[in-house]
């Protein structure tokens, strides 16, 4: 009879776990990121606790969580660990928020993943960041017309008189070679 209680015993754990989720899948959107968008360098806040915060994740970085997830990942702009801090297991959770500068991406839509520590530290939430272009004041900008002599400290009149004293330089020693051979051998 001992043969079939335990029998009967693994059918019910089986059972169990077959109608079990398995381990908890990763959850989010979080709606926690604050900018949730802005150019590369800018600060962003996560207002949930963390220890380590992933740019851009790729399957690598996401153990557990739908393949859409996995999917999410840009090719082309490499995995960037934005935060980390040490991480010990504990029943507490940790607090936030946390801080992290965004990389330097192109524009888009990147995936963050935000690990907040539970399930052994494999559990993480996520949310989308946009990168946007980097915005330059008017005031800054200067039309592009091939070399920007401004910018290396001569200003465009400068460059014009030069450019006039050379031509006219030029121009009178021309004239001074072009009259001495003129002259006659008897001048000489």
């Amino acid at each position: 009879m001992a043969p079939t209680r335990a029998s009967w015993f693994v059918a019910v754990a089986a059972s169990a776990f077959a109608v079990s989720g398995g381990p908890v899948s990763a959850h989010g959107p979080c709606a926690c990121l604050t900018p949730a968008s802005g150019a590369s360098g800018t600060t962003v806040s996560a207002a949930t606790g963390a220890y380590k915060v992933v740019f851009n994740p790729d399957r690598t970085d996401l153990g557990i969580g739908p393949k859409s997830l996995w999917e999410a990942h840009r090719p082309g702009v490499v995995p960037t660990m934005v935060f980390r801090s040490p991480y010990e297991y504990s029943d507490l959770p940790l607090r936030g928020p946390v801080e992290f500068r965004v990389p330097v991406a192109p524009p888009g839509r990147y995936l963050v993943s935000i690990y907040d520590g539970s399930e052994g530290g494999s559990h993480y939430t996520w949310e989308y960041f946009r990168v946007k272009e980097r915005q330059i004041p008017a005031a800054a900008r200067r039309p592009s017309g091939g070399l920007d002599n401004e910018a290396a400290g001569v200003s465009s009149l400068a460059v014009v008189a030069l450019s006039l004293t050379a031509f006219v330089s030029g121009l009178s020693v021309g004239w001074l070679a072009r009259a001495r051979r003129r002259r006659s051998p008897v001048e000489r």
